[in-house]
């Protein structure tokens, strides 16, 4: 039986300059990018794995220095006992300048590095291994995939950093011709949801969700080949990020709409990421700023994204303030008006900037 890991799509480097959780927790989840590959490689090293497969995007060759790349070869060089593969994918990609060739690896350590297709035989535990890093263009790469002569007395793996749409600018692959090539397992890299494509092709997603488009669980993929082969996903961030939606009504309470929320959420909300979207109609008399600054103290990240419409008492409030700027932005919209929904939602937007600004507005 021989046990691999099947990861990819790592980002060491990762500034997140434009991600919405600012800069500090940006930082800090630049930090756990790294601390979850030490702990990948430290589960490799326990569950003494034969072989560590990296489907590319393992850093950011922009943001990477001479420094990361020596910390990344450090921790890669403490699993000893494994035999670990990298493919460079599109942001690291294996060029002239690239630094993959600024150091020298450990001898577990294999780079793809040819324009082509590579094979990588291991014969102690009777693997041999496929792939192709980016670099430059590959226009052949279907009809090399195809002259592949698979080692009749080994086990043959496939991996590639790359695109199951037949119209990608991403190095597209064909999922038929994928399952003609009958490999015992093809580790694919790029698209950063863990997928199982058929029983042994998957892509093993991201180790570390980057941001709100990368909702649900994320980690890695372990699989054993033998006299049966498996194949498992295993859930490994520290962090996960989530988008809900909440319904208000404008007979809740300030304390009863943040306790909702509260079990609205998944998980660990004093550890994850949360986005959650306001619908419905929220109270006049609760401001959002109220109930952002309650949840922020229990949850390590919250976003609150408003698309309610206010609750108001027209008639109570055009009474209230008769003869100024209010009563009279009401009254410059008539009831068929306000059937519209976009002009009733503008006209809501409004008259809540007047009531918040005071008549003077």
């Amino acid at each position: 039986m021989i046990s691999f890991i099947h990861s990819g799509d790592i980002h060491l480097g990762t500034a997140f300059k434009t991600a919405t959780f600012g800069n500090s927790k940006g930082e800090e989840r630049r930090g756990e990018l790294w601390n979850s590959f030490q702990r990948l490689i430290d589960y490799a090293i326990d569950k003494k794995s034969d072989l560590i497969i990296l489907a590319g995007d393992l850093f950011e060759e922009d943001m990477f220095t001479i420094k990361d790349i020596n910390k990344l070869k450090d921790i890669i060089g403490e699993a000893k006992d494994q035999r670990i593969v990298i493919t460079a994918g599109n942001h690291d990609k294996l060029n002239l300048k690239s630094m993959y060739n600024r150091i020298v690896w450990p001898e577990n350590t294999t780079i793809l590095k040819d324009k082509k297709i590579n094979k990588v035989e291991f014969d102690d535990i009777k693997v041999t291994l496929y792939g192709y890093s980016w670099a430059n263009e590959i226009e052949d790469l279907k009809e090399q995939l195809f002259k592949i002569e698979k080692n009749p007395n080994h086990y043959n793996i496939l991996v590639m950093h790359a695109d199951i749409f037949e119209n990608s600018a991403y190095l597209p692959l064909d999922l038929k011709q994928l399952k003609v090539l009958d490999m015992d397992y093809i580790a694919l890299g790029h698209i950063h949801k863990p997928e199982f494509l058929s029983h042994n092709i998957a892509y093993c997603g991201s180790l570390e969700p980057l941001d709100f488009g990368e909702i649900g669980k994320r980690g890695f993929i372990e699989g054993k080949l033998g006299e049966t082969h498996s194949f498992e996903f295993r859930p490994f961030s520290k962090r996960e990020f989530y988008i809900k939606e909440f319904i208000l009504s404008e007979d809740m309470t300030l304390n009863e709409i943040i306790t909702k929320i509260k079990e609205l959420t998944e998980g660990a909300y004093n550890k994850n990421f949360y986005r959650v979207i306001l619908k419905g109609v929220m109270p006049f008399y609760i401001d959002l700023e109220d109930i952002e600054s309650a949840l922020r103290e229990e949850f390590y990240h919250i976003e609150l994204i408003a698309k309610y419409r206010r609750d108001f008492d027209i008639e109570k409030i055009k009474k209230e303030n008769e003869n100024n700027i209010i009563s009279k932005y009401i009254d410059s919209f008539n009831e068929e008006d306000l059937k519209d929904e976009t002009i009733r939602d503008a006209f809501y937007m409004g008259l809540y900037s007047l009531l918040e600004g005071g008549e003077t507005l």
